[in-house]
């Protein structure tokens, strides 16, 4: 591909130690169904074999380059500024595209120009690429997630309850809007979260609802090496889109529309979100200042919240082992009432089986009844006989007594 011509679409893939998983990614992404792109690999300072196994890789379509680690939001934002194409579509190096995903997205924005950006739903799968089933805790919270899309009407609505975009490797943007938005900002797991939020109040995205990308669980996500911090992230993306839809220049929603949202978020914290809006609103809402030092554990803020989110440790924990327990009793309930439709079933089957019995023997009582209905019209009949032959014998004996007179 010339340098001079700039591609359909940009491909950004932010590898860090994903050496098991890098090579998949990136070929999933070459077999796309559009040929003229490109995939800019950004290497985060990856201390295993993730650099060469990258560049073992022969296509020209692939432009590698490396970084000190500075964490996904960095590696993302430095492949945006190296892409040359209008579109940019992200994934991370743990990730799978499906052939049909950026043709899908390119004729998605074809049939609609006025907006910026799409989304994909996800297929959740192992470390060797294979679907995970309904019964995996982390499927069956994406279906509770996206349960909440369907149950909001709304977008925007919806992510305040539960980020059901889930990665970055769902988006397909606009670089200038990427651009124009600061691009992704320094959170260490939630900056995708922020982002979509940032897009759905703008009104900028639309849901494609069709897996498009494959979303990996496996032992090193980063999303489960801290999920205390994880927490703690999230509450500042969203009581910093709080104040932008609520109180902002431009509110898209009313104050007790936001605190239902948040009410029904699970993961939220209201003595967190206070301290949140006590910093941002020190800070003048100049989100530079407000988010600085979160990606380095260096923000006041963040560490005041660890400590709440610890402190309410014990708490969370007991409700975790009350919410096992009734788990295992809910299966419990679940396999007595399989039993118990079970024994129903059988016993279904003999109520039929005697109902069929019952109905034999009834229209054979009815053929005996006809039988004895006969019989006793024929007893009559005979005995009827028998007296007309007694009477005749009488008639007969009187005759012959009188004659021997």
């Amino acid at each position: 591909m010339p340098k001079s011509s700039a591609p359909l679409v940009s491909v950004v893939v932010p590898s860090y130690n994903h050496e098991r998983y890098v090579k998949q990614a990136l070929m999933s992404a070459l077999a796309s169904t559009i040929d003229d792109i490109e995939v800019v690999v950004v290497d985060d300072g990856s201390s295993d074999n993730s650099p060469e196994i990258i560049q073992s890789i022969d296509d020209p379509r692939i432009r590698f380059f490396s970084q000190s680690n500075s964490g996904a939001h960095a590696a993302i934002n430095k492949g945006v500024e190296l892409a040359r194409s209008e579109w940019i579509s992200i994934l991370n190096s743990d990730d799978l595209y499906f052939p049909e995903k950026l043709q899908t997205h390119l004729e998605f924005h074809a049939r609609h120009p006025e907006l910026e950006a799409s989304v994909s739903t996800v297929r959740y799968v192992d470390e060797e690429g294979e679907p995970l089933d309904g019964e995996n805790e982390s499927v069956k919270w994406y279906r509770t997630a996206r349960l909440a899309y369907r149950t909001q009407q709304s977008l925007l609505k919806s992510l305040f309850v539960a980020n059901h975009l889930v990665t970055t490797s769902s988006i397909f943007v606009k670089k200038q809007t990427l651009v124009k938005l600061g691009g992704f900002k320094s959170f260490r797991y939630v900056h995708d979260w922020f982002f979509f939020l940032s897009l759905a109040r703008k009104e900028m995205l639309q849901v494609i609802d069709k897996p498009l990308v494959c979303y990996r669980l496996h032992g090193d996500n980063a999303v489960f090496e801290n999920m205390d911090r994880l927490l703690a992230e999230c509450h500042f993306v969203l009581e910093w889109h709080l104040h932008e839809c609520a109180r902002g220049k431009n509110p898209v929603l009313s104050i007790v529309e936001a605190h239902e949202l948040l009410a029904a978020n699970p993961l939220v914290d209201f003595q967190a979100l206070a301290l949140c809006q006590t910093w941002r609103e020190s800070k003048k809402s100049d989100a530079s200042k407000v988010f600085a030092g979160i990606d380095t554990m260096q923000n006041p803020v963040l560490k005041a919240i660890l400590g709440i989110i610890k402190a309410r440790g014990g708490e969370i924990a007991a409700l975790r082992t009350e919410n096992e327990r009734l788990c295992q009793e809910s299966q419990r309930l679940n396999h007595e009432n399989h039993r118990i439709n079970y024994q129903n079933h059988n016993l279904t089957g003999e109520n039929v089986r005697l109902s069929t019995q019952c109905e034999r023997m009834s229209g054979e009582h009815a053929r005996l009844v006809q039988e004895c209905y006969r019989l006793i019209a024929e007893n009559e009949r005979i005995n009827r006989e028998c007296e007309r032959i007694t009477s005749e014998y009488m008639n007969f004996i009187k005759m012959h007594s009188d004659s021997q007179k």
